[in-house]
């Protein structure tokens, strides 16, 4: 807040990525489990899931990293409200994937 004379309002986005951050990666922590009983022979809803935890995985990286920039890397306060925007916009973006993939995993349980 002191480098970029931003409020306090200016950084909620930070709140609400970390608790993207967390939720994603719990869904994904408990999604191996899921996976190793997955029935085997049934390939379409296999590669379904496994489609869909690694889409999960990927969006949830990408947030990680544009989360984790440094302070350092951001010269001044345009660059931060440009990353501001970006974190807060990617972490909507895999809130989605989230839903999507949660969505996927119980259309499978329906159907074993």
């Amino acid at each position: 807040m002191d480098k970029f004379k931003v409020r306090a309002q200016d950084t909620i986005f930070l709140g609400e990525a970390t608790e993207q951050l967390l939720s994603n990666r719990k869904v994904l922590m408990w999604s191996y489990v899921y996976g190793y009983y997955i029935n085997k022979a049934n390939k379409r809803e296999l590669n379904l899931f496994q489609y869909l935890q690694e889409d999960l995985e990927k969006h949830t990286d990408k947030l990680s990293h544009l989360y984790e920039t440094p302070l350092a890397k951001i010269p001044d306060y345009h660059e931060f409200i440009k990353w501001r925007e970006n974190v807060a916009n990617y972490t909507r973006v895999t809130a989605g994937f989230l839903a999507k993939f949660v969505e996927g995993v119980m259309a499978g349980l329906t159907d074993v």
